[in-house]
């Protein structure tokens, strides 16, 4: 990538280039322009750098302070606003110390998230640990930082919560901190941050004046709750206050994770009571609601009763539901279904694998509920009720994602054999065959009668295949068996050949497949990659409109290893010279791979964390040049347990 002040900088005021267009160019620009701005902070820390290498390149700009002439002058702050918010906070610390106008622009946005743990909880139990009394005053004057007239304009997260954001700081039995203090001080700063969006609140009952003066923040779009209630007012004459939030967003009972919500139940909250139905109605505004996500069974039982009761004409704006499939039971989940017309995503989590075995789904669904729905997760025995497949006129789902009860020891896999017949109902519907474009599935193993009825869909765009192996059922005698026959301890070469000639849709551009398969004992690091590069340089000629094709294979005990292959673009210069230099393989470690451009409803994949730069392979390598690609470059991707 070209360095920043060397490259021909497009004007911001150029009438062929928009805003957005100029900041997605700088956007590029950028982590080069970081990376040498960390050089040269190490080098003001390290007296032995030779000075040539400080006066070298782009270093010699920073040096002395005139890349912000070269760079600043030609974009507006408003674009630098638009561009810094997509850096992590490691290029936003280096962009800070680029420049005194940069810093101005940028130190903001490393302050976006206020965190506050009043408390913690212990393991499993209900007991509170304390911090310390010298964290009230560290908490005065953090906020005094966040209030300040630079800092609080960028504020739009606060997280008051028993779990850390990040890690766990030192605790001594003493603590005694009462967390009252600390929730007090934050709430009274509320009215400092006009611009807050988002109030994460875990574990803690809300008292009446706190939940007064969270009201007042009209600029609240979402709510994180935990395991919480409104607590009645000191005096009976008091009427709890009233709800006059316009949240758009509600996720419950979510465990936390990094900041992030997982989709389960925490550990911790086993035995409190999850949110209080008293905070679910005043939270819950058919007219601005618009998602809501619950993994906890008896939190969304709550939730959907009060969906239930919202009447046809009351305008529900409700667009995305998550609830556990344990719900469907309920008698409240058909009418909550029917009153959000505005519903295009349904999501029904998977049971856990301790939990009890969930009742069968119960009601009727009027097929002409659910008019926008084109989004559906859950077990696909109900795929064609909330497909319509049935009906005359089918829903036009869009996206995905099966999981299936056909294994009680996984309670999430599907028979591969049983959803070919279903999801070949949807086949016989023009209008399903035309809208579907992502497809996920996690079945006990991978059928080529499977992949057959996925290729008949011909506008797929995305296919996101994983399967367990250990659970492949044994439908055959071993007397009767082939050698093409798969079987828990068939190696992973074994689906390279079930798939390695096979054709997808024309349409497929994004494939990704996860297996426990495995290669044998006595196979060689070297001889794995050279066996996954031949299977996807293979699947790549078959499928010539494929962009990208991920691979993971293997288990947590004997290894795991990624792979991404994606297809090069060239242009009409180079492709004289090179005309058969169009595939590439991209090396991938620490965790399985999400293409850019895949639609494939995420979950189950992840972001790769490596750094290593781009190596290509020609479709029409020699067996040997393979061999010496994947040696340099694939040693890292064979995670061995005993390391990790």
């Amino acid at each position: 990538m070209p360095d920043a002040h060397s490259c021909n900088l497009p004007s911001a005021t150029s009438p062929s280039l928009d805003s957005l267009s100029t900041a997605a160019f700088y956007l590029l620009q950028l982590p080069s322009l970081s990376q040498h701005t960390r050089q040269l902070s190490a080098s003001r820390t390290d007296p032995d750098m030779d000075q040539n290498q400080l006066d070298q390149g782009p270093d010699r700009f920073l040096h002395h302070g005139k890349v912000a002439g070269a760079v600043l002058a030609r974009v507006p702050p408003e674009l630098w606003l638009s561009i810094f918010p997509h850096l992590d906070n490691k290029d936003l610390r280096a962009v800070t110390r680029t420049c005194s106008k940069f810093r101005l622009l940028s130190q903001p946005l490393l302050f976006r998230i206020l965190d506050i743990s009043p408390f913690f909880l212990a393991y499993n139990t209900d007991r509170v640990i304390y911090r310390p009394q010298h964290y009230f005053q560290t908490t005065l004057r953090r906020l005094e930082f966040y209030k300040s007239p630079l800092i609080a304009p960028a504020v739009t997260e606060l997280w008051i919560s028993p779990y850390a954001r990040s890690g766990f700081p030192s605790r001594h039995l003493a603590d005694d901190l009462d967390p009252t203090l600390v929730i007090s001080v934050v709430i009274d700063a509320l009215p400092a941050f006009p611009n807050l969006q988002s109030l994460t609140w875990h574990c803690i009952d809300i008292q009446p004046s706190w939940w007064n003066a969270i009201q007042k923040q009209s600029s609240l779009k979402r709510l994180w709750i935990n395991s919480s209630t409104i607590l009645p007012p000191p005096s009976n004459d008091q009427p709890l206050p009233t709800n006059s939030l316009q949240v758009s967003r509600l996720d419950l009972d979510h465990y936390a994770w990094e900041g992030q919500t997982t989709n389960l139940v925490s550990v911790h909250e086993e035995r409190l009571k999850g949110v209080d139905p008293v905070l679910l109605s005043m939270t819950i505004r058919p007219e601005s609601i618009r998602s809501v996500s619950i993994p906890r069974h008896d939190t969304a039982l709550h939730t959907l009763s009060i969906l239930s009761k919202i009447q046809p004409d009351a305008g529900c704006t409700l667009s995305s539901l998550t609830v556990p499939y344990s719900c469907t039971s309920s008698e409240d989940f058909i009418p909550s279904l029917t009153a959000a017309t505005s519903l295009k995503e349904l999501h029904l989590l998977a049971p856990q694998e301790d939990s009890a075995a969930p009742n069968e789904f119960k009601g009727w669904l009027p097929p002409s509920s659910l008019p926008l729905l084109d989004t559906y997760q859950g077990p696909y025995h109900l795929l064609p009720i909330f497909s319509n497949a049935n009906q005359p006129k089918p829903r036009r789902l869009r996206a995905i994602e099966l999981w299936g009860l056909d294994e009680p020891a996984s309670m999430t896999v599907c028979d591969p054999y049983q959803l070919e017949s279903v999801l070949e109902e949807l086949l016989f519907h023009e209008e399903t065959l035309r809208s579907l474009q992502s497809l996920s599935v996690i079945v006990t193993h991978i059928t080529i009668e499977l992949a057959i009825v996925l290729s008949r869909f011909r506008n797929l765009k995305a296919i996101f295949l994983e399967s367990q192996d250990s659970l492949i059922p044994n439908r055959v005698p071993p007397e009767l068996r082939s050698e093409l026959d798969l079987l828990p301890e068939s190696p992973v070469s074994m689906l390279y050949t079930l798939l390695q000639s096979h054709t997808f849709s024309a349409s497929l551009h994004h494939l990704s497949l996860i297996t426990h398969f495995k290669n044998r004992p006595d196979t060689d690091p070297t001889t794995q990659c050279v066996g996954a590069a031949n299977f996807v340089e293979g699947l790549g000629q078959s499928n010539s409109h494929l962009e990208t094709i991920n691979i993971r294979y293997g288990t947590y005990w004997t290894g795991v290893v990624d792979i991404k292959w994606a297809r090069r673009s060239i242009d009409a210069a180079s492709e004289v010279q090179q005309p058969q230099k169009h595939l590439a393989v991209e090396p991938c470690t620490n965790a399985a791979l999400q293409p850019k451009q895949s639609q494939v409803i995420t979950g189950a994949i992840s972001r790769s964390n490596t750094n290593s730069s781009t190596s290509s392979v020609s479709s029409t390598s020699s067996q040997a040049a393979v061999e010496k690609f994947f040696f340099f470059t694939f040693q890292a991707e064979i995670h061995d347990c005993n390391q990790t």
